[in-house]
């Protein structure tokens, strides 16, 4: 009820697509343009950027997706710490996608749009920091590679292949590090046997 409450529409849902299903919004930062207007740069139509502007279309991007990772976060924490079956993949893959969404918005704004790359200057595609956020985020909770293969499967592509095996790999070895996997830490604190 919490959830729905403040992901309503006319609530703080209007800076997070809230008249949008979940999975769309996953399409929408997984999309290859940018939300920002870069002189240059391949921008989203106005159905992508709309939902994330607000009720009148005056929020800015950056405000919307750092909005929609707090929200979802801290709900997130509440919603998977109750005792009903929730699915802990799915928020992580949002709140990755979110989170690498807002780090290439930047870096596109930053540069306005292009990277040089020698003589050749190459677009900057927020999307592709996006999938690579997601892959890094599900694969830091589960402690687990094979996020990349499901994150290839998703977007029907091999094209980022090292960026993304290389964010799912170092946020693996980093959480690994710090905390024991999401899965294992239920199973200890609900005392239950493992091997």
């Amino acid at each position: 009820m919490l959830m729905g409450t403040v992901t309503y529409p006319e609530c703080l849902g209007q800076f997070m697509a809230g008249k949008k299903k979940f999975l769309t919004t996953l399409i929408d930062f997984f999309a290859n343009c940018t939300w920002s207007n870069v002189e240059g740069a391949t921008v989203c139509n106005g159905s992508i950027t709309d939902s994330y502007t607000g009720l009148h279309h005056d929020v800015s991007i950056f405000v919307s997706l750092s909005v929609f990772i707090f929200v979802h976060f801290f709900l997130s924490i509440l919603c998977h710490t109750m005792p009903i079956p929730s699915g802990i993949i799915i928020s992580c893959l949002g709140i990755g996608a979110a989170m690498g969404r807002l780090i290439g918005e930047t870096f596109s704004v930053i540069n306005h749009g292009f990277v040089w790359t020698g003589a050749v200057h190459q677009a900057i595609y927020p999307g592709v920091y996006a999938v690579a956020g997601s892959a890094a985020m599900v694969g830091s909770v589960t402690h687990t590679v094979s996020t990349a293969v499901i994150m290839f499967e998703m977007t029907g592509q091999l094209l980022h292949l090292l960026p993304v095996l290389m964010a799912v790999i170092v946020s693996n070895a980093v959480c690994s590090f710090f905390e024991i996997s999401i899965i294992d830490s239920v199973i200890q604190l609900r005392k239950l046997q493992y091997l």
